[in-house]
């Protein structure tokens, strides 16, 4: 019995109705074959002539730590952008759950994308903030790293599949995933997640800008007008103005040092 109007729109509200939730969906299909017939290869070959036999809602849902994850990478001003294969609905579930987006994102399709020039795909990423894109293909994650970048960002770029290494190549700095990801994808990439947790991420940019706040800080002081103090440890030192000649410029490293003061001026 072929399908009717209103069982394909009963369907397809069935399927929204579920990637609103999160879900990630599959339909079911199938034929019956004649047992002297050879299955067929070609996918237009196989997919005519199916009886719809129902729909799988399957639930992946995020790691518990990505939420606060995302938290922390909006409080160090570093914006994310979903690009995912998904459905739209389910994307925008996803991104709004954990936070990625607000309430009301801008939701771009994969043929929507395909649609846009480069001066409109340029235009969209600077100007819209809460934005995903979804139904992707890897040449999309290509086109938008290079819109991020000519807009001026600097562009760290995830993925995992073969498809994904221009991606990751193109982009500031490639992510790859350890563990999921191809090695095409790891060799390409300048930094691989040993967990494939986004977590980690956030966490390495954490540490990061402690180590590079935390750099000793070197500057250029005349020493003639300086002396050490006698305090250990603490870099402090006190004015010797006429007291000597003026000797030639040193450098002074600021930090806490286990030595003493006079130890700086070396």
């Amino acid at each position: 019995m072929p399908l009717t109007d209103p069982d394909r729109q009963r369907i397809t509200a069935q399927v929204d109705a579920f990637a609103a939730d999160g879900l990630r969906v599959l339909a079911l299909a199938e034929r019956e074959l004649p047992p002297d017939r050879r299955p067929p290869h070609r996918r237009g070959d196989a997919e005519t002539e199916l009886c719809f036999a129902g729909l799988i809602a399957m639930l992946d849902p995020p790691r518990p730590e990505v939420a606060e994850a995302v938290r922390n990478c909006h409080t160090a001003g570093i914006r994310i952008i979903m690009i995912t294969g998904d459905h739209p609905l389910t994307a925008t579930a996803i991104a709004q759950r954990v936070g990625i987006t607000g309430s009301n994102p801008t939701v771009v399709s994969g043929r929507q994308l395909e649609n846009l020039g480069e001066s409109e795909l340029r235009t969209l990423v600077s100007r819209t903030h809460d934005i995903v894109f979804a139904r992707a293909s890897p040449e999309a994650k290509l086109r938008i790293a290079d819109a991020l970048r000519e807009e001026g960002h600097v562009v760290a770029m995830t993925g995992d599949g073969v498809n994904d290494a221009a991606a990751l190549r193109r982009a500031d700095i490639g992510v790859a995933m350890g563990r999921s990801g191809t090695d095409v994808a790891r060799e390409a990439s300048t930094m691989v997640l040993t967990d494939d947790n986004f977590a980690s991420i956030a966490t390495a940019v954490r540490d990061g800008r402690r180590i590079y706040d935390n750099r000793p800080q070197i500057h250029l002081i005349p020493p003639w007008i300086l002396r050490p103090s006698g305090r250990r440890g603490n870099g402090l030192l006190r004015s010797r103005a006429g007291k000597d000649d003026p000797p030639p410029g040193r450098i002074v490293v600021r930090g806490q040092l286990p030595a003493d003061g006079h130890e700086l001026m070396r």
